[in-house]
This record gives structure tokens, C-alpha cells and sequence, in this order.
């Protein structure tokens, strides 16, 4: 878990500065303006400026922590997708290896097409 975690987190946090960063000044001046608090601000004004950002970050981890996966469990002999590649790998088994790393895409593409329809639930303002 801490590789997958460590190869997933980096991109998200990058994003989440970015988007923060570029949250439009105007928006945050007008709340200021009429006494709400840093946390309404943060709540209602920035965070869903950064939305988009955040998402993108998300999208581009879930690759990152899919890879993660697969070479933790090389690594660490796990059993799973990697373990299975690591074994036909070394015993050369062409016609098991190649369905074994055809799942990762696959994996990754399904977890992609569903944080893009969580996205469309979560900010329909934003396409996809």
C-alpha cells in the first residue's frame, strides 16, 4: 500500500497547489467582502475553483498507483497481476504473460471511465 501510495499521492498534491493558486482573486475578494469566514471561502469559492485541477491530478494518479501495484507485488512476491507476470515471465509462458499485462490497461481504463463519471456527478458545470 505505502507504493501505491507514494507513486499515486505526488501528482494529486502538485494539482491540488496548482488549482488553489489559481483560484481567481475577484472570487475570493467578493466573500471577503461581505464578513464570510476563511472556511466558507475555502468551502464555496476555492475549492470549487480547484475542482478541475483536483480532478485532473486524480486521473493522471490513478495510472501511476496501477503501475504501483503491479511492481509492488513484483517486488514483494505478492500473488496478484504482478506476481503473475513475474512467473510467466521468467518461465518465458507467452501465450499467460500477455492476458496478465493486458489487465493493467484494462484496470486502468475502467478506473479512469468511472472517476470521469464520479466527475460528471461531482461538477456537472465542468465536461469531461
Amino acid at each position: 500500500m505505502v507504493v501505491v501510495f507514494l507513486s499515486a499521492i505526488f501528482p494529486i498534491l502538485y494539482n491540488v497547489t496548482a488549482g488553489v493558486r489559481q483560484a481567481p482573486d475577484d472570487l475570493i475578494d467578493v466573500p471577503r467582502a461581505f464578513g464570510a469566514g476563511r472556511m466558507r471561502i475555502l468551502l464555496q469559492v476555492i475549492l470549487p475553483s480547484a475542482l478541475p485541477y483536483i480532478m485532473a491530478g486524480v486521473r493522471l494518479s490513478i495510472g501511476r498507483a496501477v503501475v504501483g501495484m503491479a511492481v509492488a507485488e513484483v517486488y514483494l512476491r505478492l500473488g496478484g497481476i504482478g506476481g503473475l507476470i513475474y512467473g510467466y515471465g521468467a518461465r518465458f509462458v507467452t501465450d499467460y504473460l500477455i492476458p496478465s499485462i493486458l489487465i493493467l490497461p484494462i484496470l486502468g481504463i475502467g478506473l479512469t471511465r468511472l472517476l470521469a463519471y464520479l466527475e460528471r456527478r461531482i461538477a456537472p458545470w465542468k465536461t469531461v
